[in-house]
Order: C-alpha cells, then structure tokens, then sequence
C-alpha cells in the first residue's frame, strides 16, 4: 500500500509548476484556521482507529469530504488564476475539517494528506464520487499509525524523488531539480519529528544509498549526502 505514491511524477516536468504540486502547496498554505485543524498531528504508535461508523454517519462523514474536496478546489482555482482566496472559500474549508474531525479523529489531516499525494482525487470527490477519497482515508490512517508502513512510504519517496531530480540534472532543468533537492531535504528533516522511522531506517540504509556511521542519525547522514551531491552537481554546472 505504502507504495502506491510515484514522486517522480509530481517533479519529472521540464518546465512550470505541476498540478501535484500546486495542490501541496494548497495544503501547506491554506489558511491558518483551516491548517490548524490538522496541522499540529504528531503520530504515535499502533493508534487505535475508533470502530467503524453507522452508515448516517458515514454519510455525514461522505458529504464532508465531499464538502472539503470542493472547498478545496475551489481554492485552487482562485490561487491557479492568481486571485485571492474568498472568505467564505477559507470558511467552507475550515467547515468541512471540522465536521470530519467531530465524525473521526485525525480524518481531515488522513484527507489532506491523501488529496496532496492524489490530487485526481480532488475532482471526484468535489462531483459527489467520493468513495475512493473514503478509501485514501482509510489507507492514510494505516500508514500514520503503522511505523513499518510510514518507513517504506519514506524509502519509496526517497527514491523516486532521488530518481527524479537526477532525470531533471541530465535534462539540463536545474530549477526542477532545486524544487526536488528542497521536497527531499524536508522528507529528511521530517525524520527529526519520527524517531520510530528514524530507527526502522537503520536496517534500509542500502536502498536509500547511504552507510552512515553509528553515532549519526540517518536524518543528518541523508541531509549531509544532499548537500554533498548539490555541490557536485554545481562544481559540473549543472
């Protein structure tokens, strides 16, 4: 499941900004009242999910996805056309966040996250088919509170942005590959908030193409490897 996500998608363009990241950048800058309502999540171990919900409740929770879906696309379009957000658009997001969050905790951080890596997930649930974003949630949730999922999710991104950024450095795109090389250097540092990942990653170190020494954090060594390969790459101009 955790690798179901293809990064190299979202960055292998020549030129401009993608769609994905557009809507990454929807969720990291949406309003601040409607970032709090999932922004300040911190995993923990094997969380217990609550049990599944009655069926009038799952339609509750259905039509505020699909209110959240809307909400967010109306968003992006303001922000795709260069225009300002409209009150009542930060409202409508704000809104629906918390009616998930009152139907099922940590739901619309789960949403969020899986609208950022699926944004094609956007436009279905905002037309009323919400059943796959309804899955997403579910499968966000698994990795959130499954240090093992969130590990390979981790050594998946890895790659596939390592791959990515080396495909834009031969292509000559070295604004591409900059945006890359920032997207990877935040998934190291977001290990700092992880220490359970930290730790399973000492037993993946091969695939993610390092061999740190002991006494250093897999954090610090994948940090120090990007900064070691950004001088490379600029001493060969590219």
């Amino acid at each position: 499941m955790a690798g179901d996500y293809k990064p190299e998608q979202a960055f292998a363009e020549l030129r401009g900004i993608s769609f994905r990241e557009r809507v990454s950048e929807m969720v990291r800058q949406a309003p601040e009242k409607a970032k709090s309502i999932f922004g300040n999540f911190r995993p923990q171990a094997r969380q217990l999910e609550p049990l599944p919900v009655q069926p009038n409740t799952q339609n509750e929770q259905r039509r505020a996805v699909e209110r959240f879906a809307r909400a967010l696309g109306d968003i992006g379009t303001m922000q795709a056309q260069g225009l300002p957000v409209l009150p009542h658009q930060k409202d409508a997001l704000e809104k629906a966040g918390k009616t998930l969050e009152a139907i099922r905790p940590h739901a619309a951080t789960d949403l969020a996250k899986a609208l950022e890596r699926r944004p094609e997930l956007i436009a279905a649930a905002a037309g009323g088919r919400s059943q796959e974003a309804m899955r997403a949630i579910q499968h966000e949730a698994a990795v959130r509170t499954d240090p093992a999922l969130r590990t390979e999710r981790f050594v998946s991104d890895w790659q596939g942005l390592s791959t990515a950024r080396k495909q834009l450095e031969q292509q000559g795109d070295r604004a591409g590959a900059a945006r890359v090389s920032a997207k990877l250097m935040e998934l190291a540092k977001g290990l700092e908030r992880d220490p359970q990942v930290e730790s399973l990653l000492r037993g993946k170190t091969r695939e993610l193409g390092i061999d740190p020494k002991p006494e250093r954090s897999i954090a610090n060594e994948l940090t120090a490897t990007l900064a070691r390969e950004r001088t490379r790459a600029f001493d060969m101009g590219i």
